[in-house]
């Protein structure tokens, strides 16, 4: 229940000292700047008191990004090696950070050379479209033998081509030329599924005639006005340009590769300027006059003391005060676990961010999920498989972040993945049906039952665990009223309810102790019948809240029957092992080829089974925790403490290189 101690700040600091203040708290990464309203400036201080807000520069800052990120791009097409998944963020001290920062100007210059050539590259596919256009607009009057520019209305006679729908009635069409024109030509140039390409010569006597029988067939006029020659004879020209501008193209983009060298720069520097662009953002949140600026926040109380020795090296003018939340007053939460829990962090934010007056459930509910996560997908094979390839990948890309998050959580389950699969003696579902080894049958047998041969077993301890969870969450909620003074409301809504379902359990499933589970069954339901009406007004209504309150055992019950889910994919997991190695085993037998078919089945099958069930057991257990656990004591809607700090995408700095 790890929910950072938070302390308000207020700093007050001289107009030329503003730049240092921001700098240190980006560094230090331990404030969050709170938006201050407008209506805090008095009226009468309105003309000299303002917000420091700098919208040109972070508009500024935003194009600089937007450039650098398009240059960073166009490298990439243009050949610039990306850095493999498991090579990382490249790391930098702080002087080596500041050495590339100094060469802001001249990589600017260089997006600004690369920014052209793009619009080049843009305008060159432009005339490509348009010819690309023309070509297939031509292509169809490949086989007319009249120069566009020809086919025009003359004095005695008109030219025309055009479109007729590929279902219109050709037969029925000529006939209607011939009948309303006597003289007239028709020439069919060629068809597609859409539309039939003809050309036309009539005299313009019979075009009143005509027009009625064209509009019934849907004839569209087509025009080339300004395309000289033949059509054949276009098209080749336009095929002949459109590869003189692919060249084009081409040599510009060697031209971009010729800066491939600046794209690592490019990257350190988006970077710069993305935490640029914040600081200057933030402050915006700020206020001053002419001489001094002031601003609002929270920070870790643990972080207070060296926030004030770094501010002292800013300037001796900086006056910082801080003081704790007053009653009910909401602050940002940060919530800090330490070893395993840090990364089931993770599954609460997905949540929820705690209520700051509440309690974070995250180290409670650590075991519970990796436990539940390890029971799912209970394959030792997997579970070593899953916690070699996340530490490596932990190793090899120092994540941060989110990413970091996941990899350990998965990490964290594979060992737990073992722990289950060494109990329940689940080796690739059962990896001695290949080699038949009694030593090898031995090393991997059940330390304790194989769920596959005994299901009820199973589901009997999912159950157990699925209320002590239950119960750990109620547990939860007493210490949550204990602590608010509402030791009453404890007793009556949640210890009531505990003494009601551990007395049913003992009555109904331990014969040695039924006396006493009905005997504790009784009193707890009699303290529910008498006080959970207690909220209304009058006997009856209240005697009614309490009897009607009785029926929410059929919601625990429900939340019980949801660790079912236990069961069913743990043994999901063992029977599609199992298929897929009686699968291979069958064509295994066919000499080499069966032997390759073997090896498929094997690791297809297998990886498909860890990949679909590391993803039905973090969803499973993920849900366990949302609507059976949280759901006894949770309140989210917090506010999730966003300190001022660099966010860094492409590279990493090295620890200790925080005087930057």
């Amino acid at each position: 229940m790890a929910i950072v101690e938070m302390r308000n700040i207020s700093l007050i600091a001289m107009q030329e000292d503003k730049k240092g203040v921001l700098d240190t708290l980006m560094r230090l990464g331990v404030v969050e700047i709170s938006e201050l309203d407008e209506e805090l400036i008095r009226e009468e201080f309105q003309n000299s008191v303002r917000f420091q807000r700098d919208d040109e520069g972070v508009a500024r800052l935003d194009a600089v990004a937007a450039d650098l990120r398009l240059s960073i791009d166009l490298l990439r097409k243009a050949g610039a090696k990306s850095r493999g998944m498991l090579a990382g963020r490249p790391e930098y001290t702080s002087r080596e950070f500041k050495g590339l920062v100094d060469k802001y100007d001249e990589c600017m210059q260089v997006c600004g050379q690369i920014k052209k050539k793009d619009s080049r590259v843009n305008q060159i596919r432009a005339e490509e479209t348009a010819l690309d256009n023309k070509i297939a607009s031509l292509t169809p009057w490949i086989g007319l033998d009249v120069p566009l520019t020809d086919i025009r209305p003359y004095q005695k006679f008109t030219a025309v081509m055009g479109t007729i729908p590929a279902a219109a009635d050709e037969v029925k069409f000529r006939q209607g030329l011939r009948e309303r024109a006597e003289r007239c030509y028709f020439e069919k140039i060629s068809a597609d599924k859409e539309l039939i390409y003809v050309f036309m010569i009539y005299d313009n006597e019979s075009e009143t005639a005509l027009s009625e029988l064209l509009r019934e067939v849907s004839f569209n006029k087509v025009v080339f006005a300004d395309t000289a020659g033949l059509a054949r004879d276009a098209v080749k020209k336009s095929q002949t340009e459109r590869a003189a501008l692919e060249k084009q193209r081409e040599a510009v983009f060697e031209e971009i590769k010729n800066y491939i060298g600046y794209k690592d720069l490019m990257e350190a520097l988006s970077d710069y300027v993305s935490a640029e662009r914040d600081k200057t953002a933030a402050q915006g949140k700020m206020i001053g006059t002419n001489r001094v600026v002031a601003l609002s926040g929270w920070a870790p109380a643990e972080s207070v003391d060296r926030l004030k020795k770094a501010l002292s090296k800013v300037s001796k003018n900086i006056c910082l005060e801080d003081r704790p939340p007053d009653k009910d007053e909401p602050f940002p939460v940060l919530m800090r676990n330490r070893g395993v829990a840090r990364p089931i962090e993770l599954i609460t934010e997905l949540y929820s961010t705690p209520d700051s007056a509440s309690v974070d459930p995250t180290t409670i509910m650590t075991p519970f999920f990796l436990f539940f996560f390890g029971m799912m997908v209970s394959d030792a094979a997997y579970g070593v498989i899953l916690s070699i390839v996340t530490f490596v990948l932990l190793r090899k890309m120092k994540p941060t972040g989110t990413m970091e998050k996941i990899l350990r959580m998965l990490f964290y389950g594979g060992i737990c993945v073992v722990f289950w699969g060494i109990l329940f003696g689940s080796w690739f579902g059962g990896i001695n049906d290949f080699f038949h080894n009694d030593t090898l049958g031995r090393l991997t047998a059940p330390l304790w039952f194989n769920p596959l041969d005994d299901p009820m077993k199973l589901l009997i301890v999912a159950f157990i665990l699925g209320g002590v969870h239950l119960f750990t969450g109620m547990g939860i909620e007493i210490y949550k009223l204990c602590k608010r003074g509402r030791v009453l409301d404890a007793l009556f809504d949640q210890v009531s309810w505990m003494v009601l379902m551990v007395g049913l359990v003992l009555f109904g499933a331990v014969p040695a102790a039924s006396r006493v589970g009905l005997y504790m069954a009784i009193v707890g339901a009699a303290v529910l019948v008498l006080t959970q009406g207690r909220a209304e007004k009058g006997i009856f209504k209240k005697l009614f809240g309490g009897v009607s309150s009785l029926y929410t055992i059929t919601s625990y019950l429900s939340d019980v029957l949801s660790y079912s889910r236990l069961l069913a994919l743990g043994l999901a997991t063992g029977v599609i092992a199992t298929v897929i190695n009686t699968m291979g085993m069958l064509v295994g037998g066919f000499g080499i080829i069966g032997s390759i078919g073997l090896i498929i089945i094997f690791l297809g099958g297998h990886v498909f089974n860890l990949l679909i069930n590391v993803l039905g057991g973090y969803v499973h257990s993920s849900r366990l925790q949302y609507v059976e656990f949280f759901g006894k004591f949770f309140e989210g809607g917090g506010q999730a403490f966003v300190p001022l700090r660099r966010k860094f995408k492409f590279i990493f700095l090295k620890e200790g290189a925080d005087e930057l």
